[in-house]
């Protein structure tokens, strides 16, 4: 196995390649978690008499949102990641996860 320069475009190429399958991965997900607050936000306009208490609850279901999608987002990014390593070939590289060996010193 030769090891190559990390250049700016084999990085690009990398970057490119997580981008598009986190895109692909995160869409659906995103279009349901949009049609849901849409839903929360306007099923029940009568809650909120006032605009203050209006932006009171927007804000609570922010805060109660926020922890579940980050934690979603996190693992699809890390699906995301997995999917580029497993299949991901260019045309003058690849990338492989190695465990370090203690013998030889790091480059």
């Amino acid at each position: 196995m030769q090891q190559v320069d990390v250049t700016f475009l084999r990085a690009f190429k990398v970057w490119w390649s997580f981008a598009w399958r986190y895109t692909v991965l995160w869409w659906p997900l995103a279009i349901v978690l949009g049609l849901s607050v849409h839903q929360v936000l306007h099923a029940r306009p009568h809650v909120a008499s006032t605009p203050a208490e209006f932006r009171h609850n927007l804000v609570r279901l922010i805060w109660e949102v926020w922890l579940p999608f980050f934690v979603v987002a996190v693992i699809i990014q890390t699906l995301a990641i997995r999917w580029a390593l497993r299949r991901a070939r260019w045309s003058d590289f690849r990338l492989q996860a190695v465990a370090e060996d203690q013998s030889t010193p790091a480059p």
